[in-house]
């Protein structure tokens, strides 16, 4: 779907892509993410804006966009495949988080919150690691033999290489020992994003 929305997109035919993503599925997300990986970064689960796309409906449940709709009589659809725990997604939503509501009846905004405010705390993060990286990366040679284009640190993304899988940086690893355990993780997983690309 999203690669069909993007198509869209590339025609020119939109200018963005907005799925009708709500606060159920950011708390389903978060928790989805959390359970797969161990990078705190997970926290931050989908976001209003981000390449492409925008999520204005973040901000509101599921019941509440269906009541909504069927207020006003606005045709919508549903995903069929929404309703199957043959997807391990779908688990999160039928079976984790009903029982978490027997602990949070609000559970899903609480969650939401969590991802609102990593999110805001990422931005801070992403400037100390703009520092560190200043301190302990190096620019290297592409391996046809011409110069590295050297990519530039800016805000939470290093532009060029990092969006590109140009393995154009290399890091100082004694300059690399000298940074906190936290900066350092973050530091290779922005490594490994320049030499791999963002997915």
């Amino acid at each position: 779907r999203y690669e069909a929305a993007r198509a869209v997109v590339a025609r020119g035919e939109a200018d963005v892509v907005v799925p009708a993503h709500n606060r159920d599925d950011q708390a389903e997300t978060v928790l989805y993410r959390l359970a797969k990986y161990a990078a705190p970064s997970s926290l931050r689960a989908m976001r209003p804006r981000e390449a492409g796309l925008a999520r204005p409906l973040l901000c509101l449940g599921g019941a509440e966009l269906r009541a909504y709709c069927h207020e006003l009589g606005i045709a919508y659809g549903d995903d069929e495949t929404n309703s199957t725990v043959d997807y391990r997604r779908n688990l999160v939503r039928h079976e984790v988080l009903p029982v978490l509501r027997r602990i949070n009846p609000r559970v899903s905004e609480t969650l939401a919150e969590a991802a609102a405010l990593a999110d805001e705390e990422h931005t801070v993060l992403a400037a100390a690691v703009d520092e560190a990286w200043a301190r302990i990366a190096r620019p290297v040679a592409r391996t046809t033999g011409e110069r590295a284009t050297v990519a530039r640190t800016t805000g939470a993304q290093t532009t060029g290489a990092q969006t590109t899988g140009d393995p154009s940086w290399a890091l100082d690893v004694r300059a690399l020992g000298d940074e906190p355990a936290g900066l350092r993780a973050l530091c290779l997983r922005r490594l490994v994003r320049c030499a791999l690309g963002d997915d």
